[in-house]
């Protein structure tokens, strides 16, 4: 459950964020909105990666990919 906790707090960190720069509540939904359905789209494939590759090759890639999208984020 604590594992889950990250995947489940973006949203909230991601509409806070948008807000406290100054972007409109619409952006900040639709951003919001965007990791969801990254998230949605995403789950499947990583299950499929984990099946196929192992624990290690999954994780790094996802934690990889997961750390440039929140740092391009953070960047704009």
């Amino acid at each position: 459950m604590i594992g889950h906790l990250p995947v489940a707090m973006a949203p909230p960190a991601i509409l806070i964020a948008a807000r406290a720069d100054g972007g409109t509540l619409s952006l900040a939904g639709a951003l919001a909105a965007v990791y969801g359905l990254a998230a949605a789209i995403g789950h499947p494939l990583w299950g499929r990666l984990l099946d196929r590759r192992g624990h290690y090759p999954a994780i790094g890639l996802t934690a990889l990919t997961s750390a440039a999208a929140f740092t391009g984020l953070a960047s704009h």
